[in-house]
């Protein structure tokens, strides 16, 4: 729900954006969910690889991330340095796991010398 919320808003913005996956089938599912998420929503959006991607504002991949220059990582591991990328947005959950996890990929970018930002977002 959020990331979609998200992707929506900044697309709406004019942002040129990619949602990374760990994989295939949640990228699918994810192209499901910025289809249907809200009655009066619209993401204009494509899977990469298709032939509506290179003309798409929201890029949904799984594999490499590609050169844009706002990415929200919605896999479980890190990304490297992208060229062009200014923004990675990583979304969190409330579980001990997945708390774990990010704490994983923070200090992977605070090695990485990136800039940290650290939001809550209500339930």
């Amino acid at each position: 729900g959020f990331a979609c919320r998200l992707a929506e808003k900044l697309a709406r913005e004019g942002h040129v954006l990619q949602l990374f996956t760990d994989d295939e089938q949640s990228a699918r599912e994810l192209d499901r969910l910025l289809w249907s998420f809200g009655a009066e929503s619209f993401v204009p959006h494509a899977l990469a690889g298709s032939s509506a991607a290179a003309d798409a504002a929201v890029l949904i991949s799984w594999h490499t991330p590609l050169p844009c220059p706002t990415l929200l990582n919605l896999s479980n591991r890190p990304l490297a340095a992208i060229p062009q990328l200014q923004t990675i947005a990583e979304f969190v959950l409330n579980e001990e796991s997945a708390k774990a996890e990010g704490r994983q990929r923070w200090q992977h970018y605070k090695q990485a010398a990136c800039e940290l930002h650290h939001h809550e977002i209500p339930a």
